[in-house]
């Protein structure tokens, strides 16, 4: 990852009011087993919250190439990529642009 980037990234996950900020919006906004995109999903941080928040599903599309293989890392790691379809989970969209990402629920 270009280092820029990733001092970029830095920056915004260590900034606690934005995050906490971003969090209370979510709770506000996301409805118990609701489904949420993350456009420009980045390192999955407002995905997770989404997910925190109470989102049944989370679509990560990401698309730097480079960014996405550390939002798919990120998932994976997680226990966050796939599963039955009753678990809460985020498909990553590694590398694409949004306007040409679909998605189904199965």
């Amino acid at each position: 990852m270009d280092q820029r980037l990733l001092l970029m990234h830095q920056a915004m996950l260590a900034d606690r009011p934005r995050l906490e900020a971003y969090e209370r919006a979510l709770e506000d906004a996301i409805p118990p087993g609701g489904v949420v995109a993350d456009v420009g999903a980045g390192t999955l941080a407002l995905s997770l919250l989404a997910l925190r928040c109470g989102a049944e599903h989370v679509y990560a599309v990401e698309a730097d190439p480079e960014t996405a293989q550390v939002a798919a890392r990120i998932a994976e790691q997680n226990d966050l990529k796939g599963g039955s379809p009753s678990s809460r989970e985020t498909r990553a969209a590694c590398g694409c642009r949004s306007r040409r990402t679909s998605w189904s629920r199965r």
